[in-house]
């Protein structure tokens, strides 16, 4: 799904599976995500055509165990990249498990932007965030 309008505020999603096993996603989001995410949230900014305008700003929330199989964990980030994309971004990780690994999905509103960057940028970030896992 993607925005529901450029320019406005919309709704964004983008999914990715990792064969790594959720109960391992779990306890690295849950353990220090702010020292890991940080450089996958800057990078993804950087496959913009556009120079930003400042470095990127993020906040993560506590993690919320809404099932065994489901972690929630919110996140509002604003890019600061002055293109074609959205401004700021209200929404949550979302990680369940998909067989023996776990499925990722980024989701929430936005406020400016178009929707196919808008969704290219969530997926950069997605395939970022999941090779920082596989990494630690």
């Amino acid at each position: 799904m993607a925005d529901r309008k450029a320019g406005g505020e919309g709704f964004a999603t983008a999914a990715l599976a990792t064969p790594i096993p959720h109960h391992r996603v779990f306890a690295l989001f849950r353990a220090a995500p702010r020292q890991w995410m940080r450089a996958a949230l800057s990078l993804g900014a950087l496959d913009s055509p556009s120079r930003p305008s400042g470095p990127p700003s993020f906040e993560l929330g506590m993690p919320e165990l809404e099932r065994p199989d489901r972690l929630v964990v919110p996140l509002s980030w604003s890019p600061n990249e002055g293109s074609e994309r959205f401004e700021r971004f209200v929404g949550a990780f979302v990680i369940e498990q998909d067989g023996d690994g776990a499925r990722i999905r980024l989701e929430g509103a936005t406020d400016g932007g178009s929707p196919a960057p808008n969704h290219a940028l969530l997926e950069a970030v997605l395939r970022r965030v999941t090779r920082a896992l596989d990494a630690l």
